[in-house]
């Protein structure tokens, strides 16, 4: 029988598939006929089978995206015809695809966000180099800025008076200017873009976010959690050709994963208003789709919830046979720790928040039950950031509620930094 020409195995190989797979798959089998021809097989590899009965093996065939045989060199030749794919593996580790659980698939390899790179190891002084190179690249007055990577803390080199905005105001004029913390969940911007998103000395902190002010009761352009979201999305969604630049970052996205073997993803927030739903659905039709998806559309804390539902109502899915998944939305509890954020139980001993010694609620512990009995109605459950021992405890509560009242929704926490022990069920504790 004549074969295709074999190629030496190069590169680590993953296949996209759950290690369920391997298996109800047969472990040897004795054939009578000719086994159809394969259109790729894997030989002489290290394979891990999440199989007890066979925990490895040393050949996989594959056909119409379905994994046929897995078994020894010997049987797995019987797949191979003319038109099959042959990879020599000489040895190396064949792995199911890993499932990342918690992703920002949007948000790691793409443009839209990100005209200015900030140093993380710089104070605010330091960064301006970075920012004159952004702006001699970046001429267009009324053209909004963003950017990403400075460090907090370093920016601000430990000083309450250090005022961003000023800065900022200095070399970014003529645009409104917004930049990413590397954690996210803090900004910087200058008075244009402030003044764009309706923020100046008089505004209250809007919902799950807070403003930071210097000791003259003027803002400083730091902007920390939702009060950040709100200014980012402004300049998001200020784009032109918006579609087209996200489904490209889209790609680079599913690129990276996929590179890393990584073939199913859980979305940590998807940005609906940013049309980012819109793109994966696009993608699935183009046939572009090269990983599994749980997307989690993002409760947005100061948008009026019947406005929201209009959306969540008609993208729940309950099914997880499709590429694309949706029975969970994204929602906060509360921040994170080192900004004063994450909500805790008792008060903090430092924190850069004033008159908010436990931190702050994205969605208030009310809310956040009426949302998860909203969501039971369209068939969603939640993916809930909870980091403080008291956004913790409050996420929980409220699922015990709902669970109480019937709710058979899949919920789930994130980050989980710190867990009081009366909240960790005997079995677990140490």
């Amino acid at each position: 029988m004549q074969k295709k020409n074999r190629m030496p195995f190069a590169l680590p190989v993953f296949l996209p598939l759950l290690g369920a797979l391997f298996s109800i798959l047969m472990t040897s089998v004795s054939w009578s006929v000719q086994p159809s021809p394969a259109d790729l097989v894997m030989l002489d590899g290290a394979v891990y089978t999440v199989n007890d009965s066979l925990p490895r093996a040393q050949a996989v065939a594959v056909s119409d995206g379905e994994i046929v045989f897995v078994g020894n060199n010997a049987e797995a030749e019987e797949y191979i015809a003319d038109n099959t794919e042959v990879i020599e593996l000489q040895g190396k580790m064949l792995l199911p695809g890993f499932i990342d659980s918690h992703n920002h698939v949007f948000e790691g390899v793409f443009s839209v966000g990100n005209e200015c790179d900030l140093s993380p190891d710089d104070t605010l002084a330091g960064q301006i180099p970075w920012l004159e190179e952004c702006k001699s690249r970046n001429p267009e007055p009324g053209k909004w800025i963003t950017g990403y990577g400075h460090q907090f803390e370093t920016l601000m080199n430990n000083d309450e008076n250090t005022n961003p905005r000023r800065l900022l105001d200095t070399i970014f004029p003529e645009n409104p200017v917004v930049l990413m913390e590397e954690s996210s969940h803090s900004m910087i911007a200058n008075s244009m873009a402030l003044e764009l998103a309706g923020f100046d000395r008089e505004s209250d902190h809007p919902i799950g976010g807070r403003l930071m002010r210097g000791s003259d009761g003027e803002l400083n352009g730091v902007l920390f959690d939702n009060a950040g979201d709100i200014i980012m999305e402004m300049a998001w969604n200020s784009r032109k050709s918006l579609f087209e630049n996200n489904y490209q970052g889209l790609l680079g996205g599913m690129d990276e994963v996929s590179r890393n073997g990584i073939t199913t993803v859980g979305d940590g927030r998807l940005y609906w208003q940013r049309g980012w739903y819109d793109v994966w659905q696009a993608a699935r039709e183009n046939g572009d789709l090269t990983i599994r998806a749980s997307l989690r559309p993002w409760i947005y804390p100061d948008v009026d919830m019947e406005t929201q539902f209009q959306f969540l109502g008609d993208v729940a899915t309950k099914g997880i046979d499709d590429l694309l998944i949706l029975n969970q939305a994204k929602l906060y509890s509360d921040g994170i720790i080192h900004f004063g954020t994450a909500r805790l139980l008792t008060p903090y001993g430092f924190s850069w928040q004033k008159n908010l010694p436990l931190g702050l609620n994205y969605i208030a512990p009310g809310p956040l039950i009426k949302w998860l009995e909203r969501l039971e109605e369209v068939n969603l459950g939640a993916h809930i950031h909870a980091l403080g021992d008291r956004g913790v405890r409050e996420a929980l509560d409220a699922i015990e509620v709902v669970r109480s009242r019937g709710s058979e929704q899949l919920y789930s926490l994130t980050h989980l930094e710190m867990i009081d022990e009366q909240d960790i069920p005997p079995i677990f504790a140490a």
